[in-house]
């Protein structure tokens, strides 16, 4: 049902933003294609945590503050052949504490391309869960670091920064499930493309790349390892949508 749920409240429209906006909810209007031809829209590619190195950040941003100038840094020992160094920036940034988590997730991915692997213990840790649905391109995400976000290719955005604790129940629960499905994955990095489809997935953020769960529309609710994260899902959506309505 977490994702009936989804479908439900994809054709309801986020409410107008009232005067007295809600702290840390930030509503986003995005751009859906001509009537009837919703686009998918590109943010929602950037919260899996694997972009490419010229994405993360994107090129041409002078005077960006850390992280993101740390990954610039990288980029360019890259690109003038200086692996180690590069890997050395990337590993500033794991070992820097605080940070949002695509932050990590982008490191880890960049590591992993140059050759360096997370240990055994650090392998199957959770920054985030991705749920989408392939069907109405609806996509819901929240990360360890207490943020959330949903996306739909209708033109609805919702940004959760986590301004309060009031989600972090809810977003724990979801990493907590999460972490007990990778542990009995083997990692399968590639992301289908699920826009064009009407597959579900649930996408789960590590350091040893994403493990990615697809199915068909209600298969979740019946496979004991994945419906509670369909379910946390399905709540953090519902609690943020009630709070967009008093943003």
């Amino acid at each position: 049902m977490a994702f009936d749920f989804l479908k439900r409240c994809l054709g309801k429209p986020v409410p107008t933003a009232k005067a007295e906006p809600v702290p840390g909810v930030v509503m986003q209007p995005t751009s859906p294609g001509g009537k009837g031809k919703p686009v998918r829209n590109p943010v929602k590619d950037t919260l899996f945590g694997n972009l490419p190195l010229d994405q993360w950040p994107p090129p041409g941003d002078d005077g960006i503050a850390f992280p993101w100038s740390v990954f610039d840094q990288a980029r360019n020992h890259l690109q003038a052949g200086q692996v180690p160094e590069a890997i050395a920036c990337w590993q500033s940034i794991i070992a820097t504490p605080s940070l949002e988590s695509l932050h990590y997730v982008q490191a880890w991915h960049f590591l992993r391309q140059n050759g360096v692997n997370p240990s055994e213990e650090e392998a199957k840790l959770v920054y985030g869960v991705v749920g989408e649905q392939g069907a109405s391109g609806l996509l819901t995400a929240v990360f360890i670091d207490g943020q959330a976000r949903v996306y739909s290719d209708q033109g609805q955005a919702i940004v959760w920064l986590h301004p309060d604790a009031s989600l972090d129940p809810l977003i724990e629960e979801t990493i907590g499930a999460a972490s007990l499905l990778v542990l009995k994955m083997k990692q399968n990095d590639p992301r289908l493309s699920l826009s064009a489809s009407s597959t579900n997935s649930i996408s789960v953020l590590t350091p040893s790349g994403i493990y990615l769960k697809t199915g068909a529309p209600n298969s979740f609710e019946s496979t004991p390892l994945i419906k509670p994260i369909a379910e946390g899902l399905g709540k953090i959506l519902a609690a943020l949508m009630e709070k967009s309505k008093k943003s």
